[in-house]
């Protein structure tokens, strides 16, 4: 996740300088520092959410001395493949879309 947040920092950085503010504290509370935060939080969130259950999934039959059945492992897999999938196109999206605003 966090090659996926830093390049969303540099992306909405990128895609909405605010080059005017005189302090950083005006940087951060600019239209880009709180779309930056905004869809951090989402991101962080969405992935949490899809890898709790699943998580869950494989420590509790550790626990209880149990394997996981088929189902599962699919579950874990599909899940797992999921946040790989968002996490990678959390770097390539907001790269490209901060390049294409810095062309303009």
């Amino acid at each position: 996740m966090v090659p996926g947040i830093v390049a969303l920092g540099i992306g909405c950085g990128a895609a909405y300088p605010d080059f005017a503010s005189e302090n950083p504290t005006q940087t951060v509370t600019s239209f880009g520092g709180l779309l930056y935060m905004t869809i951090c939080a989402g991101f962080i969130a969405l992935v949490i959410v899809l890898e709790a259950g699943p998580v869950y999934a494989v420590f509790m039959p550790g626990i209880r001395g149990r394997a996981l059945d088929a189902l599962q492992w699919v579950w874990l897999a599909g899940s797992f493949s999921l946040v790989f999938v968002l996490c990678a196109l959390a770097v390539a999206l907001p790269m490209q879309m901060g390049e294409k605003r810095l062309r303009r």
